[in-house]
């Protein structure tokens, strides 16, 4: 996946979510997804706009998303992008349930960063893993050809009146 709102070099206002289908936990006691991901310098605050939400996906209803704690990689003063770098975030609060994961992306049009996900892996706290979706490398390699599941769903890009991309 790969989000931004800056189009032909100009920074413009944009939300948009990729959200998975829905993964099944029911049968663990807690679980780690580990996000293999890089963002580029132009973020305000790449940890504010660039966020990731799980909510519990009931066969009646959607529960409210909660806002996972995400602290993404620095990116070097020299450099554009940080390094291709693996974010680990707990799921145990979700544990025996159902959820959706969404990968929420925001800009401005005075800051307009670029996130990329390589790939998303679910493991139980056993090492067990639950799901993983294809991880790729910045060179078009995959990191994991033993792919159990595609996260993606569906895209939802709401842009009001700008414009933005996230490419899946």
């Amino acid at each position: 996946m790969q989000a931004t709102g800056y189009i032909n070099k100009s920074y413009y206002e944009a939300e948009a979510w990729l959200i998975s289908p829905v993964i099944d936990l029911t049968k663990v006691q807690g679980a780690t997804m580990t996000v293999t991901e890089e963002v580029n310098k132009y973020f305000g605050n790449a940890n504010e706009e660039a966020t990731i939400w799980v909510r519990e996906a009931a066969a009646t209803h959607a529960g409210d998303w909660v806002q996972l704690p995400v602290t993404h990689p620095t990116v070097d003063a020299s450099k554009t992008w940080s390094a291709v770098t693996p974010i680990e975030l707990g799921l145990n609060d979700f544990a025996g349930k159902t959820v959706q994961v969404g990968f929420k992306y925001t800009s401005t049009s005075s800051v307009a960063g670029t996130w990329v996900v390589f790939g998303v892996k679910i493991e139980d706290n056993g090492g067990e893993i639950v799901m993983t979706a294809p991880t790729f490398t910045p060179d078009g390699g995959t990191y994991d050809d033993d792919v159990e599941v595609t996260i993606v769903s569906h895209v939802h890009v709401a842009l009001g009146n700008a414009k933005g991309i996230m490419v899946v």
